[in-house]
């Protein structure tokens, strides 16, 4: 969910905020799928900053159930939007998926 009169189309840059707690390269994975998107990854002064938080559960091998992604502007702090993402064991999907549509959902305004 975008906040109201935001447009993150004007967002050129992006730091994301690695998950300490990130065992399966969660924090790659988003990076990549930003760049694909003609956004650039930086270390601070970023536009956008981009917190997120993955669950995982075992199921015959290991699949994430739940992906939160939190987006604030990179000089106020203010909340600008969140979307997330759940598939159990019956939808899952590839982590690199899941990614995918949360970050299509935030990004294009969905």
């Amino acid at each position: 969910m975008i906040e109201p009169g935001v447009d993150l189309s004007k967002a050129k840059t992006v730091q994301v905020l690695h998950n300490s707690e990130d065992t399966h390269n969660v924090y790659l994975i988003i990076s990549k799928d930003l760049g694909v998107r003609d956004l650039d990854i930086v270390p601070e002064g970023a536009d956008v900053i981009l917190k997120y938080e993955d669950k995982w559960a075992w199921d015959i091998s290991w699949y994430m159930v739940e992906l939160t992604v939190k987006l604030t502007d990179g000089k106020s702090g203010k909340h600008l939007a969140a979307a997330h993402s759940i598939h159990t064991s019956l939808t899952r999907k590839s982590p690199k998926e899941m990614v995918n549509e949360v970050l299509t959902s935030l990004f294009s305004g969905e």
